[in-house]
Formats: structure tokens, sequence, C-alpha cells
């Protein structure tokens, strides 16, 4: 005996579904918004379409105060949608202006990998569909420059790869990926976040500034250092993060000190002993900082200069500080070796 408050039965076997209305969809606090705030008529779900029901939620949360409409955002959308909201804006869409991505529209930036869009014309790149992808072996989309041949998803990943972090920019495949190239994935966001890396990779590395603020550590471009003189006159710069807007001094890269000299910090002194514990040290040719883990005291860099890493100091000094001793002997009293065995630890710097 069927139990009449179990509904009709599905005597097919199969499972009986209904398509969902829009409003099933919605989030119940706008649900409840739209209900308190707009006259619907009795049983408007069953007959609301969705174009009807976002027109709706625009017009109630437009009625509500500004500052309960913050409220109300950040209560049902997550940081994620914010991020994509913005992302998704028309704002991005202008290559002609400048716009500056957080971390967080960086991170989605990244990871995220929207439907393939038409593409334009650039330069470096012939649409073909003759090929096989480099990366995955499938038909290729994209025939480069260099000869290499990609499928639009691999082109995508590739250049999001060299998008990573300035330790990883440029893209590159045979060669240096340029804008114009960028451009062919049709994604706007990825164009600003090369604009944005390609400024901090232009810029040498010991004239770049990084917001003193820990929690944001962004790169501060050189168009945001304003002149600032100390109460003795001297020129130390105090540049503005574009981020967070902290302000930090150009000079000794700590937290702005308008009219005031740059004093000897505490902070600096224990990250220097830091390093000495860890086996760090300043490359003097670009200001990287290197990490040592075997071999003698002797590094080639990729740009061409050798030091000492023991001594911080170029070998074209020839000069040991330690034993007074000139290299020419090519002679070390603390490994008892020759020079001429060459036992060099080779370490290659990014930054040329």
């Amino acid at each position: 005996m069927e139990n009449p408050d179990a509904g009709p039965s599905n005597r097919g076997g199969t499972p009986s579904a209904r398509s969902p209305n829009p409003i099933d969809k919605l989030h119940p606090v706008l649900r409840r918004l739209i209900e308190r705030m707009i006259d619907l008529p009795e049983g408007y779900e069953a007959f609301l379409t969705e174009k009807q029901l976002t027109r709706a939620v625009e017009c109630a949360i437009s009625m509500m105060p500004e500052d309960e409409q913050a409220y109300l955002v950040s209560h049902i959308m997550t940081d994620d949608d914010i991020v994509q909201q913005r992302i998704n804006s028309l704002h991005l869409e202008n290559l002609d202006q400048r716009v500056l991505l957080s971390a967080a529209e960086k991170q989605l930036l990244l990871r995220s990998t929207p439907e393939p869009g038409s593409g334009e014309e650039d330069s470096g790149v012939e649409y073909y569909d003759g090929g096989i992808c480099k990366i995955c072996l499938m038909d290729s989309a994209f025939i480069l420059a260099c000869g290499c041949h990609y499928c639009t998803s691999c082109l995508r990943w590739t250049i999001r790869v060299g998008l990573q972090s300035i330790n990883d920019f440029p893209p590159s495949c045979c060669f240096d990926f340029g804008e114009n190239l960028i451009r062919v994935v049709n994604r706007p966001g990825l164009i600003h976040l090369f604009r944005q890396l390609a400024v901090e990779h232009s810029t040498p590395l010991r004239d770049r500034l990084y917001c003193c603020d820990t929690r944001c550590s962004a790169f501060i471009p050189p168009y945001a250092i304003e002149t600032a003189f100390d109460n003795q006159g001297r020129n130390i710069g105090v540049g503005t993060c574009p981020q967070c807007s902290e302000e930090t001094c150009a000079t000794c890269h700590g937290k702005s000190h308008r009219d005031l000299p740059c004093s000897d910090r505490e902070e600096e002194t224990a990250v220097l002993d830091k390093m000495d514990e860890e086996g760090l040290v300043y490359c003097p040719g670009c200001g990287i900082v290197l990490t040592f883990d075997g071999g003698c005291n002797i590094m080639n860099q990729k740009h061409s200069q050798k030091h000492s890493q023991k001594y911080g100091q170029e070998y074209g000094q020839e000069y040991n500080q330690e034993y007074n001793q000139e290299y020419s002997q090519e002679y070390s009293q603390e490994y008892s070796q020759e020079y001429s065995q060459k036992y060099e630890f080779s370490y290659h710097c990014k930054y040329d």
C-alpha cells in the first residue's frame, strides 16, 4: 500500500528530477532581502526567471545604505568571489590604463583557467592547426616564432609559469615572451600582471624598494617614490606602497621617518648576524643573497664575476684579507691545496 504523503511514485524505476528554479540557487540571505525589500507576487518562485531574479537582487541591494551593502557582501561572498568579480570587471578589459593587481588577484589569475578566447593577431605567433603541442602532444593551436607548437591551454600554462614571481619572469620558450604574445591567450588580467612584473624586472636589483610592512612586502615602483630630505638636507626618498599605502624609506628600507636621518637599527644588525650563521652573503655584482652549501669559497656567477663566498669580495682584487697574501701565489692556507686544481662551486645567478 502506497503512502499518500510520499508523493507520486516513480514506477519506471528512474528517480524523478525537477529542474531547479533560479530562486533555489540564490543565497538564503539574498532571498530574504528581496522578499523584505520588494513587493513580490504570491508564488513568484514558480515563474521568476533568472534575469528577473538578478534585477530584483540588484534593486534590493541598491535600496540599502552603503555600509549595509558592504556588510552584506562580506557575509555572502568569499574572498575568492570578491577577487573574481574584480578580475571579471570591465576595467581590466581596458589595456590603455595601468591596473595594479593585489596579491589575492595574482594568485587567482595564476591558478584559474578561463575558456579559450578568440585571441588576437600578434607578432611572434601565427594560428596553426597542423602541428603537435610540445607539452601535451595534442593538436596545437599556435606556432611561435621559434617554431615550437602549443595548444591554447599549454601556452596559457607556460605564460602563468613565467608570471609566478619575479624570479620566474619573463615567460619564455626558446625566447622571452613580450606583451604582444601574452595577448594571444585573451586574458587581460595576465597582461596587467605581465606589465606589473616587467616594471619590477626592469628596475636594477640594488634600486628595488619593497614595502617595509612584512605582512605586505609588495614592490614599490619607481614612480611611487617621492623625493624627501632629512633634517640634515640629505635626500632619503620615501616610497608609498601601492597595495597598503604604507610609507617606506628608500634609503634604509625601513618605516618612513620623514625629516629624520636613517639610524642604525638593531633589526638590520640581527639580519646580518643571521646571514652569517646561515652562511649567506650578498653577491658584489648584483646584490642577490647567495646560499653556500659546499665546495671552496670561490663562486662563479652568471654575470661573469668571481668572488669569495667567505669574504664577499671580488677576486679581481686578488687579495686575501685573512692571510694578507696575494692570490698570485695560487695557494689557500685554509684548504692547503693549489688553486690550479680549480675546485670551484658554480652558482648561476639569474640577475645578469
